[in-house]
């Protein structure tokens, strides 16, 4: 596992489009405001990361295949069509967040449930 370490600052705005990223340990990160446009997260690590925005982040596409997003502040995150299969989103803020197209089959809701698309 790749261990990479993003300190918050009040610059947060990091341009990580199409970065591959998968399993990368980037818990506790401030990513609020970053662009994450088709990064590839798969199987990383993102308890308690900051992806918080005001509309200006974009993780359109991203891939989020069985990250662990625990406790994660996704509010008003653009997540729009992001792969999201199996992720982990226990107690994770999702107020505001646009889920508009995210593939979400088996992750695990903040409140515990599995997603599951009939």
């Amino acid at each position: 596992m790749i261990k990479v370490d993003f300190y918050p600052t009040s610059e947060s705005r990091t341009n990580l489009s199409q970065a591959d990223l998968s399993q990368a340990d980037l818990s506790y990160s401030n990513l609020s405001m970053s662009l994450l446009y088709r990064a590839k997260l798969d199987k990383a690590k993102l308890c308690r990361v900051n992806f918080c925005t005001s509309g200006m982040g974009d993780m359109l596409v991203a891939d989020l295949t069985e990250a662990s997003l625990r406790n994660a502040g996704l509010s008003y995150a653009n997540l729009a069509g992001a792969i999201m299969r199996g992720a982990d989103l226990t107690g994770a803020d999702l107020m505001g967040t646009n889920l508009t197209n995210a593939v979400l089959d088996n992750a695990i809701m903040p409140d515990g449930r599995v997603y599951r698309d009939n």
